[in-house]
């Protein structure tokens, strides 16, 4: 039979163990974010990674600057207008 530990040792234990069984549950989510992670970065990447939106065509000379910038980085990217009123 195991000694009685006086209350406070007792629930100063039970508080360790729950903090003991936290971190080592987020330690396991963290790895398996990291493969997942890994797995996502190796996949080829097709698809635009910059979206460039704009409410009026008329803004398209000054965000077709900011495309050409993109394209000289090797950006990928997508122009859009994008009208609020439909």
């Amino acid at each position: 039979m195991s000694p009685q530990l006086p209350q406070t040792s007792q629930q100063q234990q039970e508080g360790l163990e729950e903090a003991t069984a936290r971190i080592a549950e987020e330690e396991l989510e963290a790895e398996a974010e990291t493969e997942a992670e890994a797995e996502f970065a190796a996949l080829p990447v097709d698809a635009p990674r910059v979206g460039i939106v704009m409410a009026s065509e008329s803004d398209m000379d000054e965000m077709n600057k900011a495309a050409e910038e993109l394209t000289t980085r090797g950006i990928m990217h997508e122009v859009r207008v994008m009208s609020a009123y439909g």
